[in-house]
């Protein structure tokens, strides 16, 4: 009984603290919501956060929702922050085709600067990949109020490239498309970290006029990349097309961040010619776009 008592003045004298407006010796928490303009939201299965420290990179917290459902009152709770500046980060999406370096994060030993998000390979992605999903880094000056909240805005780390022909002879030849990049690294603030190059690949199907059609999901494009495009008859060995994805996007100015997917055309003339439709606009030779 005596115990209990303690128990209970001791708790007495912790809450002391926290009545009427003095906050200042209370448990402190923060609640992070997500913004995710132009993504889809229900592509987000996995949702993790971390708060590293602004001053020294160091990580001082993380939480993980194995099953988001994201909405405008959808958000995240980091408890017991010490008042201070961090720089919060989250990724969607991180399990499956996606590990972290270091593997196990640590509170009080990982730091920013060397944490990375990595796409595993083995020199080759023949199968369709997660989504991936990134927010920050975020400022976040935390103080001893019991409750701050902070809004991360989402942007989509994967595209899906849709490829369709027309002018290929209506055979049985196969064909398959490969997209050669070296993204497959990722430091915590979204730029790519020094990668090894790899390809993905994916067989095409024959559409209703017996052309070769196919789909790819690759990891984030984005301008002045030298990514390559090539679709290749496996048949004959002959590559039909080759040409810089980023460049042929890049013909009609594109918001990475707000398009993940893009519709590539190719129309083989009989006099060898490739005429490239992308998003339903020509791009000339000379790198021109028309409607």
């Amino acid at each position: 009984m005596k115990r209990s008592c303690t128990f209970l003045i001791f708790i007495s004298i912790l809450l002391a603290g926290c009545i009427k407006e003095d906050f200042s010796g209370c448990p402190t928490g923060i609640k992070v919501y997500f913004t995710y303009e132009g993504i889809d939201a229900s592509g987000v299965d996995r949702l993790n956060l971390y708060a590293f420290e602004e001053s020294t990179g160091i990580l001082r917290a993380m939480e993980e929702d194995v099953s988001p459902i994201l909405s405008s009152s959808y958000f995240m709770t980091i408890n017991n922050l010490s008042p201070g500046v961090y720089r919060l980060v989250a990724w969607g999406g991180l399990h499956g085709d996606y590990t972290s370096d270091p593997v196990k994060f640590n509170i009080g030993e990982t730091i920013f600067d060397e944490a990375r998000v990595i796409l595993d390979h083995q020199g080759e992605v023949s199968h369709t990949i997660g989504h991936l999903f990134h927010a920050g880094p975020k400022q976040a000056v935390v103080t001893d109020a019991r409750e701050q909240c902070f809004y991360l805005p989402l942007v989509q780390n994967t595209n899906t490239v849709n490829l369709t022909t027309e002018g290929l002879p209506e055979n049985q030849e196969a064909y398959h498309v490969y997209i050669h990049d070296n993204n497959n690294r990722y430091n915590f603030d979204n730029s790519i970290a020094e990668s090894s190059s790899f390809k993905y690949t994916a067989s095409c199907l024959r559409d209703t006029q017996g052309q070769p059609a196919t789909c790819l999901r690759v990891l984030k494009l984005a301008s002045g990349r030298n990514v390559t495009l090539e679709l290749y008859n496996t048949t004959t060995g002959i590559c039909r097309y080759r040409a810089n994805l980023i460049e042929l996007l890049d013909a009609r100015a594109v918001d990475y961040d707000m398009q993940s997917e893009f519709d590539i055309h190719l129309c083989f003339n009989t006099d060898m010619s490739v005429d490239v439709m992308v998003d339903n606009w020509q791009v000339t030779e000379n790198g021109m776009i028309l409607k």
